[in-house]
């Protein structure tokens, strides 16, 4: 386990202070995942695993709210409205999404910090802030296609 993995394991304690077994977990499956999943399929994962370890869905959660909160993981939305999870890169940063295989790439480059500005500016707003998602067709799904 990296050190940025055992960070992120350690770091989030939720609201009651506490790192259980339950906790750490799923965060361990989370970082295992190299797509956005939901709530509902990492608990399935759990529960498939037979684990020891029971962990129930308001675990599950629970646990990567706390982890959004923090910064570590980030948010996706599917048409269907259903939320999806993936720890990404901290900092700002954007993605680029594959809309056939939901491979997600964190985008470092940010021109988008003058522009808000201005848009901010010219309305009246302050304290902005931006999220971007550019989502296409990958190059493996291009060729499969």
């Amino acid at each position: 386990m990296s050190n940025r993995d055992q960070t992120m394991i350690e770091s989030w304690t939720g609201s009651t202070g506490r790192k259980t077994r339950q906790r750490r977990q799923v965060a361990s499956a989370l970082k295992s995942e190299k797509r956005p999943i939901s709530a509902q399929d990492l608990f399935l994962q759990l529960r498939g695993k037979g684990s020891s370890v029971k962990v129930s869905l308001a675990t599950v959660y629970r646990t990567l709210n706390g982890l959004v909160s923090t910064g570590l993981v980030d948010t996706f939305k599917e048409d269907s409205g259903e939320t999806l999870y993936l720890l990404c890169e901290q900092g700002h940063h954007h993605h680029l999404s594959c809309r056939m295989c939901g491979k997600v790439v964190d985008i470092r480059d940010c021109e988008l910090d003058g522009w808000a500005s201005q848009v901010a500016k010219d309305h009246g707003f302050s304290t902005i802030e931006h999220r971007a998602e550019l989502v296409g067709t990958c190059s493996n799904c291009k060729e499969a296609g």
